[in-house]
């Protein structure tokens, strides 16, 4: 309970917001990226006709409307394999909305944490090995100190 009473609110909420400019600027570099110059790229070679995989999603003024508009590709997929299947099962149309929400978060965060896997556990265990030895360096040279 110490740390909570000790929590500068300001402080942590600059901290986000001085996150939050790379983070986006990341977020759309990543998508520009992987959406018009990768996609394109494939479209291209395997001169496949319809290259419409994103619409005009920065002018949504609603989440509903960005769900379906970022992302074409993965859209029409669930949409065409999830959505209608349901309704023809007998589902109602809140249900199947629902389920097609959590296929598409399953799947996504799974592609992000099998590809962040390999290289945060890395990064978790050096980092930690790296503690480790800047702690046993700080005893030595304590030691040292008084010796």
């Amino acid at each position: 309970m110490g740390h909570v009473g000790k929590l500068d609110l300001l402080k942590a909420l600059g901290e986000l917001l001085r996150l939050a400019i790379p983070s986006t600027f990341v977020w759309l570099i990543t998508f520009y990226v992987y959406f018009h110059c990768t996609l394109n790229l494939f479209a291209e070679i395997t001169r496949f006709g319809d290259r419409l995989f994103f619409k005009d999603w920065w002018n949504c003024t609603s989440f509903s409307r960005y769900w379906r508009t970022w992302n074409l590709p993965v859209h029409q997929f669930l949409v065409r394999h999830v959505y209608f299947p349901l309704l023809r099962a007998g589902a109602s149309k809140m249900t199947a909305n629902v389920t097609v929400f959590a296929v598409s978060a399953f799947f996504h965060e799974l592609l992000i944490s099998v590809g962040r896997q390999g290289s945060s556990r890395g990064g978790v265990e050096k980092g930690r090995e790296r503690g480790r030895e800047r702690g046993r360096e700080d005893k030595r040279s304590q030691t040292d100190t008084f010796s």
